[in-house]
């Protein structure tokens, strides 16, 4: 994901860090008297911000045709964008993987002074976090929940990016997600948390996202509770999903998600780096209802005839982007359960 930049080149390095320094300061009071603002006034604000955003070109939404392929019961989305070619190269690609320090030679959208003001919804909300519109949006509303200080996106969630992923839920109801992890198809080093507006498919308004008739059967044919740990029987790979309450967590939701992602991390192998000093990658998504966990082995799917599809955590859930005729195609031929199969870690490894 990534923000545009409209700072002036005559500007200097030194000026432009003194005028991110004063904007994030008086932005930062206002964000701490807004925060408990109600949904109303968020949602304002947001549509307020993308509706300019678009007025001014700033945001360059990814205009797609959909199809439903059906599988196991379940109708999986597939939209074919051929303006995808046109999006940047991530630049994750280049600078995956662990960093010690922010400036390495590489640009950072995130960082304060490269973050356009016609994309912000908010500056330094909790002191932790900045809420930035995603320019490159297939569905409307899709925000950013970026860290307000550099850190790695290989990095797990902490307790101040679920405080922030909780304020989201509570004002706008959406499916939270996380791409953590070179393998887990994320766009950029910067950390950030992403938010869709549910329902993801506004055709089937009784469905949060494809899958999740998925969750209740096997929640409910598998017995499970509340709390519980269980999996999803239909896919051939590791999943981790637990159907949340919040009834004993009044005022410590961000606790609860917290504990329920450590949970997770424990049951699927994740809470401990690997030998290459990496954390595991995985793919995190949850709503007020479920939590889920994919744990990752590649960032890009590739047929037997070497064609490659990219797959972060929206395409976990049942949605699926192609840039092309040939992504779309292998999608179907192969089937999208397989495809999934194709990048997630197997029981039997």
């Amino acid at each position: 994901m990534i923000t545009v930049v409209t700072l002036r080149r005559t500007f200097t390095n030194s000026s432009i860090k003194s005028i991110a320094v004063r904007k994030n300061q008086s932005n930062s009071k206002m964000s701490t008297v807004a925060e408990s603002s109600s949904s109303e006034i968020w949602w304002k604000k947001l549509r307020e911000t993308s509706d300019k955003a678009i007025r001014v070109g700033k945001l360059c939404p990814i205009e797609s045709t959909v199809e439903r392929i059906e599988s196991n019961g379940i109708e999986f989305i597939l939209r074919l964008a051929t303006n995808l070619k046109n999006k940047p190269i991530a630049l994750a690609k280049e600078g995956a993987g662990p960093v010690k320090k922010k400036d390495e030679g590489a640009f950072d959208p995130f960082a304060i002074e490269n973050i356009d003001a016609d994309m912000t919804v908010t500056l330094s909300l909790f002191g932790t976090h900045n809420i930035v519109l995603n320019k490159f949006n297939v569905l409307p509303h899709h925000f950013l929940m970026t860290t307000k200080d550099f850190e790695h996106q290989s990095e797990p969630l902490n307790r101040s990016d679920f405080k922030t992923a909780w304020w989201a839920i509570e004002k706008f109801d959406p499916l939270v997600f996380y791409n953590c992890g070179k393998a887990s198809g994320a766009s950029q080093p910067h950390k950030h948390l992403q938010a869709l507006p549910l329902p993801i498919d506004p055709a089937k308004p009784e469905c949060s996202f494809p899958i999740e008739p998925l969750l209740i059967r096997n929640f409910t044919e598998g017995g499970s509770k509340s709390e519980q740990v269980f999996t999803i029987k239909e896919f051939p790979f590791k999943t981790g999903v637990v159907k949340l309450d919040f009834r004993n967590y009044a005022g410590r939701e961000e606790e609860h998600l917290k504990e329920t992602y450590d949970k997770l991390c424990v049951n699927l192998g994740l809470n401990e780096k690997q030998a290459n000093g990496e954390w595991p990658s995985h793919n995190v998504l949850f709503t007020k209802t479920w939590f889920l966990i994919f744990p990752r082995s590649t960032d890009v799917f590739t047929s037997p005839d070497h064609v490659e599809i990219s797959i972060n955590s929206v395409g976990m859930i049942g949605t699926m982007l192609v840039k092309g005729e040939k992504e779309r195609r292998t999608y179907k031929e192969i089937g999208p359960i397989r495809v999934l199969q194709g990048v997630c870690v197997n029981y039997n490894n």
